[in-house]
């Protein structure tokens, strides 16, 4: 498991981060526009 707390972009995230954030857009039928990699308000990515 890597640590994505420092992560500032979407290209920033390790590929099997970024594969599961596709699987679950997939399966929620939907898109997703964000995602927090730690408690901080600094720490959300717009995908």
């Amino acid at each position: 498991m890597q640590d994505t707390s420092k992560a500032k972009k979407y290209a920033d995230l390790p590929g099997k981060a970024k594969e599961y954030l596709d699987k679950l857009a997939q399966l929620a039928e939907t898109r997703i526009a964000m995602v927090s990699v730690g408690p901080e308000r600094e720490q959300i990515i717009k995908v």
